[in-house]
């Protein structure tokens, strides 16, 4: 088990409720036990709803570095 400094972990400029908590040790987080679990679905969501804020999220970084 990691502690809940390391497993939160996040940069200085990232929003915390970006965080998905999973109650799971490790074997338990990477290995769902079926499609319909609720870890799975959380995750699944999470990565779902970060993949339709990408472009825009790139595109603002785009205009901040300038």
């Amino acid at each position: 088990m990691v502690s809940k400094e390391s497993a939160t972990w996040f940069m200085p400029k990232e929003e915390v409720h970006n965080q998905v908590p999973i109650f799971a040790d490790h074997s338990q987080l990477v290995k769902f036990t079926s499609r319909g679990h609720h870890n799975y679905l959380a995750v699944r969501s999470k990565l779902k709803e970060l993949v339709k804020k990408a472009p825009e999220m790139l595109r603002l970084r785009g205009e901040n570095s300038m």
